[in-house]
C-alpha cells in the first residue's frame, strides 16, 4: 500500500506522517483479520474462511472496476495530461529520470 499514493500530492513535511499513518492501516487491517478468522475457524471449515476472504478481497478490482468506467484516468504525455491539463511534478522527475 505504501507504494499506491502520489508523492506529489502530499507535501514534503507530511510525507513520514502520511506513510506512518497508512502503514499502520495496512498493519491494523491485517491483524484485525487475522483475529477474526481465527475465530471463525473455531466455528467454520477453513476452506470456507478462505472462500469468504478471496471474495472480498477480489471486491477491491471490482469497485475499482466500477470506479474506472465512471471515471477514467487520463493519459499522461510528457509530464502533461492529454486533456491539456498540467500533470504533477512527480510525474515530470519521473520521465526526466527515464531518459537520462
Amino acid at each position: 500500500m505504501s507504494g499506491s499514493w502520489h508523492p506529489g500530492r502530499v507535501a514534503n513535511e507530511f510525507r513520514g506522517r502520511v506513510f506512518a499513518t497508512m502503514e499502520s492501516m495496512v498493519w491494523s487491517t491485517m491483524m484485525i483479520s487475522m483475529m477474526l478468522a481465527g475465530i471463525a475457524s473455531q466455528y467454520y471449515d477453513p476452506r470456507l474462511i478462505a472462500a469468504v476472504a478471496g471474495v472480498l478481497s477480489s471486491m477491491t478490482a471490482v469497485f475499482w472496476g466500477l470506479g474506472a468506467l465512471d471515471r477514467p484516468i487520463a493519459a499522461t504525455r510528457g509530464g502533461r495530461r492529454a486533456s491539456g491539463g498540467r500533470g504533477s511534478a512527480w510525474g515530470t522527475h519521473h520521465l526526466a529520470c527515464r531518459t537520462k
